[in-house]
């Protein structure tokens, strides 16, 4: 699984995320750092990656058949990285796939919106 980091949350998240073992690319890192929501999704879409954002609009932009959309609500940047290593951790131990799924992570929780 790779993760996309959007230009909404700051490229050190995705350091952590490194760091933490996963695989992830910041979009201004990657020369996206203007692109639009659809250039991000479709950039997602073709390199099978899950989108991590904080852009709540974003859901209804998708396509129907997605690698995954993890959302960020009011997680201070310095706690996004551990948030969402836990979340996947969770899900994987439960046999859970992202493809498709919508993930909102709070503040000490999260929701899973399954296909």
């Amino acid at each position: 699984m790779h993760l996309l980091v959007d230009q909404n949350i700051p490229p050190q998240v995705a350091d952590e995320l490194v760091t933490l073992r996963y695989q992830a690319s910041h979009v201004g890192r990657l020369g996206m750092a203007r692109a639009d929501d659809s250039e991000i999704i479709r950039y997602a879409e073709v390199h099978r990656m899950v989108l991590v954002t904080q852009d709540l609009g974003i859901a209804l932009k998708m396509p129907q058949r997605h690698f995954g959309l993890i959302t960020l609500r009011k997680v201070p940047v310095p706690q996004m990285a551990t948030a969402i290593s836990d979340m996947l951790q969770d899900l994987a131990a439960a046999g859970i796939s992202l493809e498709n799924a919508f993930i909102t992570i709070e503040p000490g929780r999260y929701r899973l919106h399954a296909p």
